[in-house]
């Protein structure tokens, strides 16, 4: 599975949460994996899904 199966499967589950930190792990999990992706869409010549300049920093 790779970067995009991981961040689409995650965005298409209703998770419930049994406390504040668990959703805030999943939070920032999911935004460290659009971080990556969109990174890979740049470093290989592909569009990102929105302009950030969080892309283009290694």
């Amino acid at each position: 599975m790779n970067v995009k199966d991981s961040l689409q499967l995650m965005c298409r589950k209703s998770i419930i949460f049994g406390n504040f930190e668990e959703a805030e792990q999943c939070l920032f999990e999911i935004l460290d994996l659009t971080v990556k992706y969109n990174r890979l869409q740049v470093m290989t010549n592909e569009e990102p899904e929105y302009p950030s300049p969080l892309w283009y920093k290694s």
